[in-house]
């Protein structure tokens, strides 16, 4: 619907990575442009999003997203996400959870897991993931962790391995940057 200053899109529908998104969205302007609305990702490919971390799976989710700027060619630079997100069946590269709980190496490896999920912030080009849980069989994880602007990451994990008759505890700090992460314990 297109009135004076401003376009809403009740209703859109976008292939991405091989899933989809849907939402609404309010276009405005006039003295100041402002693009904000809500957004749903389904069976989107994770690897293909955030191949250096999560190297597959599928991802879904839901948030609201809001940009403002004085004209539209800043409105990209101003762009907020807030929502939650999970992500089914995948593979979290740079770190095998399961060698770190047994006192090796932290760095390399994989974690195969079932789900992921957290709740995610983006804003100006830094990100915060709050309340992560992965669920990899006997192997349950905990945990925040954030990224700058230079894409330098920083948070820590409480990993923790429930077997029959034995149970194992660590705790895991990331850092380094989101190309080359470092897990220690």
């Amino acid at each position: 619907t297109l009135a004076a200053g401003e376009l809403v899109f009740s209703e859109y529908d976008a292939g991405v990575a091989g899933g989809s998104l849907t939402g609404n969205a309010r276009l405005r302007w006039g003295e100041n442009w402002s693009l904000e609305g809500e957004i749903n990702a389904r069976e989107v490919d994770a690897g293909r999003l955030g191949k250096l971390l999560v190297s597959s799976g599928r991802l879904a989710g839901k948030g609201a997203f809001a940009m403002r700027a004085p004209n539209p060619e800043k409105l990209q630079s101003t762009l907020r996400i807030e929502g939650n997100f999970s992500v089914q069946k995948g593979t979290l590269g740079g770190v095998d959870m399961t060698r770190v709980l047994q006192g090796q190496s932290a760095s390399g490896g994989s974690t195969l897991f079932s789900e992921m999920s957290g709740n995610v912030l983006y804003e100006a080009g830094r990100a915060q993931v709050r309340q992560l849980r992965i669920s990899a069989g006997l192997l349950n994880a905990t945990g925040n962790a954030s990224m700058d602007a230079q894409t330098n990451i920083s948070g820590s994990l409480q990993m923790e391995l429930k077997a029959t008759g034995a149970q194992m505890r660590a705790n895991l700090a990331v850092s380094g940057t989101l190309a080359a992460p470092n897990f220690k314990r």
